[in-house]
């Protein structure tokens, strides 16, 4: 989860976390390289780890350092030879496993991520436009004009009850148009690879949620719809953008948006004159720019010299996010 700082990061992942029963959450602010694999045995099959902030410092350390979280990721499983010594006695190899699978959340304010992490995972990022701060602000004057907090904690509970129930029964997810999705689906970026899983996941999901107005085969598997592919389609629209169709974050197109108001279409600007416009999130203005530029979406028509600043221009045009949705309309994948 990205954004700029004080954008709520933490307090969203937070929240979510919240409508997960508690023995069904690992709340971890910081993890080693050998945490996951030392926790008692069964600690980490089917939990949600909800981690802190992520490291700011991107490196082969940092790599090494996030291996273990990355193979369970992929596999659903750690395990590790570690050689231990006995007193009195020849050294031994013993085998460390644990047995996932797991969800797993972190929050950044980078706009750049370790590529081997990234491609694992989905990245979203808040909403740090002056309307949504707006509506933040305007909530919490209500309640504490008024000490209601509304119905919370009723929410919670009845979260926890439907996640409880989603339990007793261990139901399989068929998706039968999966074959039709897979040849409608991007070929020509080798991190599709990964991103079809991510997709199948979500409608898979969206299948086990909508169990009871669903089919069923002489198997018992639950059988995906057209309606939950149009709900993942719609869910990853952002985070697919960023890892099929050019690597832009949600928030660098809303800059994109705001600045051609500032600056007109084909207008020029440089990084210091979006930093005074872009009050809210000033900070992030930097690695959005480049996001932009790396995506070929503005163009660099004057290199930094000393203390002048890089000069751009920008399109005619913005982005139209339905035209930039990489994944296969309904249409395609249903006709």
């Amino acid at each position: 989860l990205q954004g700029p700082s004080s954008s709520g990061k933490s307090f969203v992942l937070d929240r979510v976390a919240d409508l997960f029963p508690p023995e069904a959450v690992l709340r971890a602010t910081a993890l080693t390289t050998n945490a996951l694999y030392y926790l008692p045995p069964g600690s980490l099959r089917h939990r949600f780890v909800v981690a802190g902030e992520r490291w700011r410092i991107e490196d082969d350390e940092r790599a090494e350092a996030t291996r273990a979280l990355r193979e369970m990721l992929a596999s659903g499983k750690l395990s590790k030879a570690v050689a231990i010594s006995r007193q009195g006695s020849e050294p031994e190899t013993i085998l460390v496993e644990q047995e996932g699978p797991i969800s797993y959340s972190e929050t950044t304010s980078m706009t750049r991520i370790f590529d081997e992490d990234a491609n694992r995972c989905l990245l979203l990022t808040t909403d740090e436009r002056p309307v949504q701060t707006k509506r933040i602000i305007t909530t919490l004057g209500r309640r504490y004009a008024t000490g209601c907090k509304g119905d919370a904690e009723r929410i919670i509970a009845k979260h926890h009850a439907m996640q409880r129930l989603l339990a007793v029964e261990a139901a399989r997810v068929r998706v039968p148009f999966a074959e039709r999705l897979g040849e409608a689906f991007d070929h020509v970026r080798v991190e599709a690879r990964r991103a079809f899983p991510h997709v199948i996941g979500m409608v898979q999901s969206a299948t086990l949620l909508h169990q009871r107005q669903r089919q069923r085969d002489a198997d018992g598997f639950i059988l995906a719809a057209a309606d939950d592919y149009q709900l993942a389609r719609h869910l990853l629209a952002g985070p697919m953008r960023r890892s099929l169709g050019g690597g832009l974050s949600e928030g660098a197109s809303r800059l994109l948006g705001r600045m051609l108001e500032w600056f007109g279409p084909e207008g020029e600007f440089t990084t210091r004159d979006a930093q005074r416009k872009e009050i809210g999130a000033r900070s992030a203005v930097y690695g959005w720019i480049g996001e932009l530029l790396h995506a070929g979406l503005i163009e660099l028509i004057e290199e930094s010299r000393g203390r002048q600043p890089a000069k751009y221009r920008l399109p005619a045009r913005g982005v139209d996010p339905e035209s930039t949705n990489p994944l296969p309309p309904v249409e395609k994948v249903f006709r």
